[in-house]
């Protein structure tokens, strides 16, 4: 079922960059790209909590063996998709219509691109310029934010309950204070949503709910939902969190993240046919992620399709999408053969 969240959510994040932006009379809701971001980051603190536990108990050396693993998942479809963004600028020229491709190529920058880790260092208040304006892949942000939890959470993972406590609430407390700052430099888009200060609420989230079993993350998770919930339908109204348009959005993705992980865990496929589809779906899920920015260029350079046709826009960057999502899903086999090979025990997805 997790297969089938993971490919929605990023075609929920696909519509939400095809869309134009919304005036100030159009509601909050209006983009769920955010919500659907953070729902990735509490289904990846719910998964690697796991995961990260499987290595400790089947591997001599769980932290290489983790972060390894992690590597040639996400690694290598990311680098062949900068690789071809970079050889796609290079050929077509710098987009008319999108700043994302519309950026010098040197050196210094194709390299912090392809190593991935910096790229969401991009906010106030922590820059990296030789970044600037935005990676190559446009969201490949979160993924560095992701992968920070990565190279963090064999440390979190020996916190106790107490030290667990004072960190998940600092956290939630950074997101939540940046609401009512909403500085240049502190604000929801860095604080809540991009930079990993406040973000690991979210994983944090995740964690506990893998964990819910003990009463004492379970009740850190209410604790974790409450908040949000509270935020969303009462400080939010009071105080009006619209400078930002994305804050609503961030407390609305960790309102329906709990009830969505209820759901998703206790929906129990049967047919071999729906689950097999459900892997399939998961695998195009992250490629799709990938390349819907560049589908996006794509469509511009090769078949002058603008965004103000709106019809011929979105199918065409749809099949564009998926098609080379496919291609990519095909190509990360290989690395997946190699992956499972070198952990040694069987993918926890056909256990969920």
């Amino acid at each position: 079922m997790i297969g089938y969240l993971r490919f929605f959510l990023a075609l929920f994040i696909f519509s939400a960059h095809t869309l134009p932006e919304p005036t100030s009379e159009q509601p909050q809701f209006y983009r769920i790209g955010v919500s659907c971001i953070l729902m990735f980051y509490f289904l990846s603190g719910q998964l690697m909590e796991r995961s990260y536990g499987r290595f400790l108990d089947k591997t001599e050396k769980p932290i290489r063996s983790f972060l390894g693993d992690r590597f040639l998942r996400m690694f290598p479809q990311y680098i062949l998709v900068v690789l071809i963004t970079i050889l796609s600028i290079s050929i077509f020229g710098k987009s008319t219509i999108n700043f994302f491709f519309n950026q010098d190529l040197n050196a210094f920058k194709i390299v912090l691109n392809l190593f991935l880790i910096p790229v969401n260092y991009i906010f106030h208040p922590l820059q990296i310029k030789e970044l600037l304006p935005h990676p190559f892949i446009p969201p490949a942000w979160s993924l560095a934010t992701e992968f920070q939890f990565y190279l963090i959470l064999p440390f979190i993972y020996k916190f106790k309950k107490p030290y667990f406590l004072i960190l998940n609430i600092l956290c939630l407390g950074i997101l939540v204070s940046s609401f009512f700052i909403g500085s240049e430099n502190f604000n929801p888009q860095s604080m809540g949503y991009r930079l990993p200060f406040g973000v690991l609420s979210f994983f944090f989230f995740g964690m506990c709910f893998s964990r819910k079993d003990d009463p004492f993350y379970f009740n850190l998770m209410l604790f974790n939902w409450f908040t949000f919930s509270f935020m969303l339908f009462i400080m939010g109204p009071i105080f009006g969190f619209v400078e930002y348009k994305s804050s609503i959005e961030i407390l609305f993705g960790g309102f329906i993240a709990l009830p969505i992980a209820f759901l998703v865990e206790n929906v129990k496929i049967k047919k071999e046919y729906f689950k097999k589809l459900g892997y399939l779906l998961s695998e195009l899920a992250y490629p799709t992620f990938l390349v819907h920015y560049l589908s996006f260029f794509l469509l511009e350079k090769i078949f002058n399709i603008l965004p103000h046709n709106r019809t011929l826009f979105v199918l065409g960057s749809l099949v564009i999408s998926l098609s080379m999502a496919y291609l990519l899903s095909i190509y990360q086999r290989k690395f997946e053969t190699i992956r499972f090979k070198r952990r040694g025990f069987e993918s926890l997805r056909k256990k969920i």
